[in-house]
């Protein structure tokens, strides 16, 4: 039981207890049982959320033995287990690839993904999971087994609730909340199980777009003096179409020191965004009007990038042996960026601390690692909506930040949320405390 009481993030919840579930039958047995019974039912997949989003005080509904994984004509279809690895070794026979890729790597599952709406350091070129996301199946918590966007009963509801919507952040990645934004049409329902975290209804199935697999890359590694400078060159080098912009902060990369690290990432198989020869121009673009001098990789490329997506494990040894804050997953628009990071400077004086930060600079998504108490947390993520940014951009809302979404919406947004979580769990068993207060 204590392995299921703790995931990849600093909390920890005991549950009463757990079921391993083989079948879709299954689980809408488990599901039917707690609504009958009043029991919370959380579902987990690989654990390896990062905000307690798979945690809870109720049956914790193990889905890692539901891993089937099959591909047809440009669609991978998974069971809510299946780990990222084995998906990505599928498609490479067939020379495609996953967009979404998440720092875990191999061992983050389509479940967890489907629920926090992943995204990773590819999302400019490929996007993120609600970007990919073709159709899914889920149990509600009735316990019947739905499969969105082909049901129209609950496609109507979804549609509805989403035409009374009001504003949402302006930002290229959002996990907060449910995503009434990204539904405008009924055969665009399952959309909203994006970054939805469990609370729905527990994904059992679904089907992601893949992409060509590139044949050429290239990287441009360009060294900053500091993190304002870094975001101030991201909308030149964007206007290149990278497919990936990455940020490293001082120390977490070895030989790089107190410098701050961007990388752009350029592929062949978006011809949109701009293919690998695009690199020259940023390299040029960048010595002219910055001063800074980039290095070109084309070969060896995933050995460069292995030091940015260790930048989690490292930043974990650089904050000690204390738990992780919850403010490590903020976005905002991408003319902010220079802004979030003197956020974050400040937010490193209040605490007395030096943040470690890493993250998707292209998406003004950047991940703080720093100690905090409940007061900075509530002053840090104030300044992240006053700058038009929302508060998780891929992690979701789970235990830490659920407290403030009724804030970033207001209520007009936050009573459609209620809405929502009504029609498809009235009995409020499924995640209880994941985006809408328990």
């Amino acid at each position: 039981m204590e392995y299921y009481s703790v995931d990849a993030s600093g909390y920890s919840v005991k549950p009463r207890g757990v079921a391993l579930p083989r079948s879709v039958g299954d689980v809408a047995d488990v599901v039917r049982w707690a609504a009958q019974n009043r029991t919370p039912v959380t579902a987990r997949g690989a654990g390896t959320g990062l905000a307690g989003g798979a945690l809870g005080d109720g049956i914790i509904l193990d889905t890692s033995r539901m891993d089937r994984v099959r591909y047809l004509d440009g669609v991978v279809s998974a069971g809510p287990g299946a780990r990222l690895g084995a998906v990505a070794r599928l498609l490479s026979g067939y020379g495609r690839i996953l967009g979404p890729n998440p720092s875990v790597g191999p061992y983050c599952s389509v479940g967890g993904m489907v629920a926090t709406n992943a995204s990773g350091s590819l999302s400019l070129g490929y996007g993120s999971i609600i970007d990919n996301l073709e159709s899914v199946t889920l149990v509600d918590g009735r316990g019947d087994v739905v499969e969105l966007p082909s049901n129209r009963h609950y496609s109507d509801i979804i549609s509805g609730i989403c035409r009374r919507a009001g504003p949402f952040p302006d930002t290229t990645k959002n996990s907060c909340g449910y995503r009434l934004d990204a539904v405008p049409s009924p055969d665009m329902s399952h959309r909203v199980v994006a970054a939805s975290e469990g609370t729905l209804g527990v994904v059992v199935g679904a089907r992601l777009r893949t992409h060509p697999a590139p044949r050429r890359r290239a990287l441009a590694v360009m060294r900053y003096a500091d993190a304002r400078s870094a975001a101030a060159d991201c909308p030149r080098i964007l206007e290149c179409g990278p497919v990936s912009l990455e940020v490293v902060g001082p120390g977490i990369m070895e030989g790089y020191g107190g410098s701050c690290v961007l990388f752009a990432e350029f592929h062949d198989s978006v011809p949109e965004r701009g293919g690998p020869d695009h690199a020259d121009r940023v390299c040029g673009d960048v010595r002219r009007a910055a001063g800074v001098r980039p290095v070109m990789i084309r070969e060896g490329i995933d050995r460069w990038l292995a030091g940015r997506n260790a930048a989690l494990s490292r930043s974990l040894g650089m904050t000690g042996d204390r738990a992780p804050s919850i403010i490590e997953d903020a976005t905002v628009p991408l003319e902010r960026l220079p802004d979030l990071f003197d956020v974050i400077r400040e937010l490193g004086e209040r605490t007395g601390s030096t943040p470690v930060y890493y993250g998707h600079a292209g998406s003004g998504n950047i991940h703080v690692r720093t100690p905090a108490d409940s007061r900075v947390t509530e002053w840090y993520l104030c300044e992240v909506m006053a700058l038009g940014g929302t508060i998780t951009g891929e992690h979701g809302d789970g235990m830490g930040r659920t407290g403030f979404v009724r804030r970033q919406y207001g209520e007009q947004n936050h009573m459609l949320f209620g809405l929502l979580k009504d029609a498809f769990d009235p009995h409020h068993i499924l995640n209880p405390g994941k985006i809408l207060p328990a």
